[in-house]
């Protein structure tokens, strides 16, 4: 069978003992019939489309062959290139012609838009109070990527950057930002998780133009799919798709597609407890086949550390156990797909007992180190913003032994939080979904860098009134953008580079600093103000001197708010569109700048 971007009309060439030619009906089915024993090789091809695998040889001895299957993709491209001038991050470059779609400049002005097919297309760049040079670009596609289409930006003649309001401060804090390096942000730190159910869902195809360019905002990422669900999801090898309970074939050809939609990559997670090796392996070997270079690696169950607590195990469970039913599943796995990669062991949360032993005694075994956190169980009363914008005093030395069981191993990927957010059991209602969670999730990530995690997968699915960066209807329409979402944006701008040392001085009580060095040569700095009343007036000390400084703000009325937020005046559309509307300009002399912080927000310097 042939499946995924393109299924009938696929010209199947037989070479080989003998040799023959068929071609794909509706459902991507073809035949050769009348073989005699021997040997041949099977390669689909299709103008427009590459196949994985490109061939496949199959062996006939005294029966007939069946599931020789072939995954289409159809052949994209991608245009990119660069605004420079009087700003550059922000601008939005839109696409039309053959076809449409539009990106936003990172922090160096880059942009990409990617999985276009050949035609031509014309590209304007936009943003309010500036002009480009040229206006548009016509652009042609023709069997390649095309790069440098590059534009200059210079503000409106007569038009400024917004200046920052002044306003009735309630208190002051001295901000010093040091040259001196406290971790690091990769380009894809921040990511997303899902349950295993939510491939059934439709939501993850190659045509889901808002989720991709939601996903895109940040460029190239890491998505994880899992969850309880995996222990609950089994392979159907001739299932016809969307099934709830089942993974089928066609379920992950769409997950293919969208991931090379989005140039994203994913840690695929394996059933270990309602399945058996056999089964899952059959699964890997798929997957395997149909992700190719977009799979990072296999994730074997889910948090095994309450195996024996949810039912899925005995209650006499334990740790030895766990290592036995893992290496199982491993061994299947590797008699089917060879090469192979896992991470693991995605505990819940017992770092001593689960996550620490497993780095020691299977660290040769995973390139990546895994864990989960949510602050507290979204049921409990005292479940409140207030309480999550709390610094977690218990998580840094549990992440410093984490990153170090990882490196005394020699981990080759380190430690990754490939599942969090606010509170479990699917968050608190009227709080994992209000505006301080955005707050929440700069401070959280800059807590996992600074203590060397290389990662977080924020986990997320459906319309509940709770946690979920993107809301959707399960039928995979986009309904929402959250609070979250906001967050995981902004501090998405502020890399890739290296986190740097901060203090902070002074009468401001919930005023938290961070700094990325990045590798441009600017500097992000982000002050979030976690107060509800006090305006912060804020006195900024940079490492050397700084020509001038822009800023962003992420705002809403209040922290409990769940809708009306703003980052650099504008939403975040559920078709996945957002442009900065207002950067302002933050006074600056030498090393020396100034801001005032309004009371429940955030903003995002750059300096250069």
């Amino acid at each position: 069978m042939v499946s995924g971007a393109i299924s009938s009309g696929v010209t199947m060439t037989l070479s080989g003992t003998s040799s023959g030619t068929a071609t794909t009906d509706a459902g991507g089915n073809y035949t050769f019939t009348g073989r005699s024993n021997g040997s041949y090789t099977i390669t689909p091809s299709l103008a427009g489309y590459t196949f994985h695998p490109s061939s496949t040889a199959v062996k006939i001895n005294g029966a007939n062959i069946t599931s020789i299957n072939f995954t289409a993709t159809a052949t994209t491209y991608s245009i990119s290139g660069t605004v420079s001038g009087d700003i550059q991050q922000g601008v939005t470059v839109t696409l039309s012609g053959n076809g449409s779609g539009k990106a936003t400049t990172d922090a160096s002005g880059n942009y990409s838009l990617t999985t276009l097919v050949n035609g031509s297309y014309t590209l304007t760049p936009s943003i309010t109070g500036y002009t480009f040079s040229p206006t548009s670009q016509a652009v042609k596609i023709n069997g390649a990527d095309v790069s440098a289409i590059n534009f200059t930006c210079s503000k409106d003649s007569g038009q400024a950057l917004a200046t920052l309001p002044t306003l009735a401060t309630t208190s002051h804090a001295q901000v010093k930002v040091s040259s001196k390096k406290q971790g690091s942000v990769g380009p894809d730190f921040i990511g997303f998780s899902y349950e295993k159910s939510m491939l059934s869902k439709n939501l993850f195809r190659a045509d889901n133009a808002p989720l991709i360019a939601l996903f895109s905002k940040w460029g190239p990422g890491l998505l994880r799919i899992g969850g309880y669900s995996v222990d609950e999801t089994t392979w159907e090898a001739n299932g016809s798709g969307r099934t709830d309970g089942c993974t089928a074939p066609s379920d992950i050809d769409r997950l293919a597609g969208f991931l090379r939609a989005t140039n994203w990559k994913v840690i695929y997670g394996l059933n270990a407890t309602t399945s058996t090796p056999d089964l899952t392996a059959a699964e890997a070997a798929y997957a395997a086949q149909s992700l190719g270079d977009r799979l990072e690696n296999f994730e074997i169950g889910n948090e095994p550390d309450i195996y024996q607590s949810n039912g899925l195990r005995p209650t006499t469970y334990t740790f030895t156990n766990f290592l036995a039913d893992w290496d199982s599943y491993v061994t299947a796995i590797k008699a089917a797909v060879p090469d192979a990669v896992f991470s693991g062991p995605a505990s819940a949360y017992n770092s001593s007992v689960y996550t620490i032993p497993f780095a020691n005694d299977r660290g040769n075994e995973i390139e990546q180190l895994t864990q989960h956190y949510y602050r507290a169980d979204g049921g409990l009363a005292t479940s409140t913003i207030d309480f999550l914008l709390t610094p977690d005093t218990t998580l840094p030395p549990t992440l410093v032994a984490l990153t170090t069981a990882a490196k005394n191993n020699n981990i080759a990927k380190g430690f990754r939080m490939t599942e969090t957010n606010s509170f479990y059991n699917g968050g608190a209602p009227g709080i994992s979904d209000a505006f301080g969670t955005a707050l929440w999730i700069v401070e959280y990530c800059f807590t996992l860098a600074q203590n060397g995690v290389v990662g977080a997968n924020f986990h997320g699915g459906g319309d509940i009134p709770a946690y979920t960066p993107i809301a959707d209807d399960y039928s995979g329409n986009i309904v929402g953008v959250r609070a979250e979402y906001y967050g995981m944006l902004l501090f998405s701008m502020m890399g890739p580079g290296n986190v740097l040392e901060m203090s902070v001085s002074g009468s401001a009580q919930a005023l938290f600093s961070y700094a990325v060095a990045r590798s441009d040569g600017t500097t992000a700095i982000v002050l979030l103000n976690n107060s509800r009343t006090d305006v912060v007036a804020v006195t900024l000390n940079l490492p050397s001197s700084a020509k001038s400084a822009h800023a962003l703000l992420l705002t809403a009325a209040n922290l409990d708010t769940d809708n009306g937020f703003y980052f650099g005046d504008s939403m975040i559309q559920c078709d996945g569109s957002w442009s900065a509307t207002t950067t302002y300009n933050v006074p600056i002399t030498s090393s020396l700048a100034w801001v005032d912080v309004p009371a429940s927000s955030a903003i995002l310097i750059q300096t250069q």
